[in-house]
């Protein structure tokens, strides 16, 4: 009888260690499941890109007014849900200015809009994003600044030149009186005129402050 039961009190021990080397444990040796690496990212695989603002280069009184109008006017395509995949960003820079008859300010702007295609998805590395740049060049831009009762500047009108064939007769409508820089830009002169940045013109410096901003 104590044989019998010496010999179930092994078998048993030979069926825990089976279970052992069966189950959890594994040996230090042995090859990991093909389904346990997991994909090691720098950064975000897609994110929602934040309209740019005036707060993003550190702008403000009526430079922040004509830079948040900008990004308003320049992103008027926003209502596509897809849009958000992309960065759409306008820079500013004033040629000149000059008062209306009414008391309104009219800047006139070099008005440049610089496209991010798809930089949602190109943010894994946020020293080296990846996107497919475009630019539609520069245009003129002039943007009427009014104040209201209590004193507060608001932007009651924003022209920007025509394409084709209405584009003289655009720069001059919105130069008004300032006839010899329309005529500059007309010609392809040399504009008489310093022009005074609000934001870098330069498409990588724009991107890399507006990373430094919302995702560095």
């Amino acid at each position: 009888m104590k044989k019998v039961q010496l010999v179930l009190l092994v078998m048993i021990l030979l069926a825990c260690c089976g279970c052992n080397t069966t189950g959890n444990v594994t040996s230090p040796n042995a090859p990991s499941s093909p389904s346990a690496p997991q994909t090691q990212l720098d950064g975000p695989a897609s994110v929602e890109l934040p309209l740019p603002s005036s707060k993003v280069f550190g702008l403000e009184g009526t430079d922040a007014l004509l830079y948040d109008i900008a990004v308003k006017y320049y992103s008027v395509q926003l209502e596509d849900p897809e849009i958000r995949k992309h960065l759409f960003m306008p820079s500013l820079g004033v040629l000149d200015t000059y008062q209306t008859e009414d008391g309104s300010t009219c800047y006139l702007c070099r008005f440049r809009g610089y496209d991010y295609y798809n930089l949602s998805q190109g943010l894994r590395d946020l020293n080296h994003p990846r996107y497919s740049p475009g630019s539609g060049g520069y245009d003129l831009a002039r943007f009427t600044i009014a104040k209201t009762q209590s004193g507060k500047p608001v932007c009651t009108e924003v022209v920007l030149s025509a394409d084709g064939e209405g584009w003289a007769q655009s720069i001059r409508l919105i130069c008004g009186p300032k006839k010899e820089l329309a005529r500059a830009i007309i010609e392809n002169k040399k504009l008489p005129v310093t022009i005074r940045d609000i934001t870098s013109a330069d498409s990588k410096k724009l991107l890399d402050i507006y990373l430094d901003y919302y995702f560095r």
